[in-house]
């Protein structure tokens, strides 16, 4: 649709722009179930503009100001909002499916329950953004800030998360099951009871963490920083800890049970009542390398005698000074 047509549809609703010419305004106009699907809009001022439940599919939006604009039930399917600006807009229940948002401003908007899956979020600001429920399934998210944004039950499957920031984010029952962070800063976030199976975590940091009652049965863990984390009660069967920093972690009640463990340090971890069946860390080694360790009685130690891990542990027990790390592929 081109810029003509767009005016013609507008005028049919009462809005006089032809004489507003190119990089009209439409600021503050109620435009609430207008039907602009393909339109072009790349010259507008949308800020503060009613876009609720109005049709903008395959729309041509980049750059445009949408800052306080209220799309709410809006479909943005396809659309172009690349660099946009939609700081504190209001986007629930939108469809932003397959959208290109990479660049856009979004910090303090509301998407509750939106729909972005397979949408490009590159570099994306959303920064203490709404997102709780909202859909990113397949979404790419690599580079984008995130970072104290309230993301409780949103659904990240599959999503790629690389070089994301999300620092104080709230993850918590997320679904992320095959989630990349590599290289993710996830600094004190809370992900509590969040789905992270088979998601890769390599080279990122989860320092301070709360990540109790996680599902990580086989996440990779290569090369991460998870000083502090707390992992109590998490399920972690047949994960992958390789060269990474386990430094002050909390481990208690948690299922780390044939999962691969090695040139890992864990001085100061809590173990207590941790089940490391089948991991190749031994009661007496482990405690000879990091003596400060807790652990109780309900601690399930490997067995040296049963388990096929013994002779593999001699070849990459942990130094006691930090590792050369290096990221495993």
């Amino acid at each position: 649709m081109s810029q003509s047509e767009v005016l013609r549809v507008l005028n049919t609703a009462s809005i006089d722009l032809v004489s507003r010419g190119p990089g009209y305004s439409l600021s503050g106009f109620n435009l609430s179930g207008t039907c602009l699907a393909g339109s072009d809009l790349g010259s507008a001022d949308l800020s503060h503009t009613d876009f609720t439940e109005a049709d903008l599919s395959g729309a041509n939006l980049s750059g445009v100001d949408l800052y306080r604009s209220r799309l709410c039930g809006a479909v943005l399917a396809g659309a172009d909002l690349s660099h946009a600006d939609l700081t504190m807009a209001d986007l629930r229940g939108a469809d932003l499916s397959g959208a290109n948002l990479n660049g856009a401003k979004l910090s303090g908007a509301v998407l509750a329950e939106a729909n972005l899956s397979a949408a490009l979020l590159g570099a994306t600001d959303f920064y203490e953004a709404d997102l709780v429920r909202a859909n990113f399934a397949g979404a790419d998210l690599s580079s984008a800030n995130l970072s104290f944004a309230k993301m409780e039950r949103a659904n990240l499957q599959a999503a790629n998360l690389s070089k994301a920031k999300l620092s104080g984010s709230d993850l918590s029952q997320a679904q992320m099951s095959g989630t990349t962070f590599v290289n993710a800063k996830l600094k004190g976030a809370y992900l509590a009871r969040a789905n992270l199976s088979g998601s890769n975590f390599s080279g990122a940091s989860v320092t301070e963490a709360n990540m109790e009652e996680t599902d990580l049965s086989m996440a990779k863990l290569f090369q991460v920083d998870m000083v502090g984390v707390d992992l109590s009660g998490a399920q972690m069967p047949w994960s992958k800890l390789l060269y990474s920093d386990l430094s002050g972690a909390r481990f208690v009640e948690a299922d780390m049970s044939s999962s691969t463990i090695a040139h890992t340090l864990y001085p100061g971890t809590d173990l207590s009542g941790t089940n490391l069946e089948w991991t190749g860390i031994f009661r007496e080694r482990a405690l000879n390398d990091f003596p400060d360790i807790t652990y109780s009685d309900s601690t399930k130690w490997d067995d040296p005698e049963k388990s096929p891990k013994a002779f593999v542990r001699q070849a990459v027990r942990p130094a006691r000074k930090t590792p050369s790390l290096r990221l495993i592929n």
